[in-house]
């Protein structure tokens, strides 16, 4: 099962780096929409193998493939949109977010306050909370681009985790929840990449 995960995310990293040859920095669409579809396409093609490696050994229930399916490609989307982006990004960066000013400090605190409203007030199923979410999201994405937006989306995954955790949700939950921040790492890493692009294109005109 191991080498089955190993060998389809090596495939993964190949096919964009030898055939569609994307610039690893992420610096424009095409390099992000490749990557994103890639990871989509790669995490269901492992969740096909991995899952029915089990399933043949009788380690999972046949009726559940499906289900266990759509899980890890869920669950294993998530993960590849939001950490593979944020080490390419940040890679060899030494922005000034390592001294954050005013503003960035504001967005940390209004993502705390968008997971603590979700989470922490518990009026009703907080997966309906969950749009509070895009708010800090699209605020740093305008204003730093992808180099902000993939901080951010790390941020929000590990505050999920740790909610989720806490919380000891329901396994129905975290799959809505997943499915909530798949939406969300691709809306951000889209918009904080046109940002992006915006800005190397101004740079260049200067």
């Amino acid at each position: 099962a191991s080498s089955i995960l190993a060998l389809t995310y090596a495939g993964l990293a190949w096919a964009l780096g030898q055939w569609v040859r994307i610039d690893i920095r992420l610096r424009s669409l095409r390099d992000l929409t490749w990557l994103i579809g890639g990871s989509l396409s790669a995490a269901l093609l492992a969740g096909l193998a991995y899952v029915g490696l089990y399933t043949v050994a009788g380690v999972a229930a046949a009726g559940d493939f499906p289900t266990n399916v759509l899980r890890f490609w869920v669950g294993n989307s998530v993960g590849l949109l939001v950490t593979v982006p944020l080490l390419l990004v940040w890679a060899g960066r030494y922005p000034a977010w390592l001294a954050p000013g005013r503003e960035v400090w504001l967005q940390a605190g209004s993502l705390m306050l968008s997971l603590w409203v979700i989470f922490g007030i518990g009026l009703i199923e907080e997966f309906k909370w969950f749009y509070l979410l895009y708010l800090p999201t699209v605020w740093v994405a305008t204003r730093h681009g992808i180099v902000g937006v993939t901080l951010a989306l790390a941020a929000t995954q590990l505050g999920l985790i740790g909610a989720l955790q806490w919380g000891g949700h329901h396994d129905t939950t975290v799959l809505e929840f997943q499915l909530l921040m798949l939406g969300l790492s691709v809306t951000g890493l889209f918009l904080g990449m046109t940002v992006t692009v915006r800005q190397l294109a101004e740079e260049r005109l200067h």
